[in-house]
């Protein structure tokens, strides 16, 4: 529990060594904070994929997917022969171009039981794990049991109180569920679309990846003429 003084040495007479001792602390205090933000980013997902425990061939589902990173961590761990379907509400945060050929990108509310049921399809059938980057407001609903196969589990951190719960849910069959709540954790909470900031309208991403728009008030969740799933070539 020691205090590192960092100081930089100055060449000029201009007097200001003091003040790049204290940039110099600053740069250094700044990067600390980076690299234990990506520490506890790294520990996240290794938790969670082991807690799923995900192996090669399998079909995960990524909820939260961000900019992708996820996504290709799990890429290389189901291999070629599986497939990482990733699903994020911000557009402005994903990377079409940068994505591995066995992931998948949907654009679009995460809970959304249409989006869910693309991201299945779009896989070629039930996921065998599930992994949540945001925390859920509410317990693990029928809509994301539904995208399981009976082997099948989701991990997923859920608030409880002022608390959240990193949770484990854990299909046995299609009638017997195993549920663990296990550490405590502090997620990015769940957001709804009315949240994103407005952005302008553009033309089609390249790559591999598809926008679900959610219903809006007063719409039905089965109105399909609703939805643009266009799937781009990749």
């Amino acid at each position: 529990a020691g205090f590192v003084q960092f100081s930089v040495a100055s060449s000029d007479t201009s007097g200001n060594t003091r003040s790049e001792r204290t940039q110099g602390r600053r740069w250094v205090l700044a990067n600390l904070e980076d690299t234990l933000a990506a520490a506890i980013e790294m520990h996240a997902y290794a938790r969670s994929f082991s807690l799923a425990e995900i192996v090669p061939g399998q079909r995960v589902l990524d909820l939260g997917g961000g900019s992708g990173y996820g996504a290709a961590l799990l890429s290389r761990i189901v291999g070629d022969r599986g497939i990482v379907v990733s699903v994020e509400l911000d557009l402005a945060l994903t990377r079409p171009d940068s994505r591995p050929a066995n992931v998948i990108t949907i654009t679009g509310d995460a809970l959304d039981t249409r989006v869910l049921r693309e991201a299945r399809k779009q896989a070629g059938g039930p996921f065998d794990a599930v992994v949540v980057g945001f925390a859920l407001a509410e317990p693990v609903g029928e809509n994301l049991l539904a995208v399981i196969g009976p082997a099948g589990s989701i991990v997923a951190p859920v608030v409880h109180g002022s608390v959240q719960h990193l949770t484990r849910i854990r299909k046995r069959n299609e009638n017997i569920i195993e549920l663990e709540h296990l550490e405590d954790v502090h997620y990015v909470r769940q957001r709804a679309p009315a949240e994103l900031p407005a952005r302008p309208s553009t033309g089609p991403a390249a790559g591999r990846q598809h926008e679900a728009n959610s219903p809006g008030e007063g719409e039905s969740s089965n109105n399909e003429k609703r939805m643009k799933l266009p799937l781009l070539p990749p």
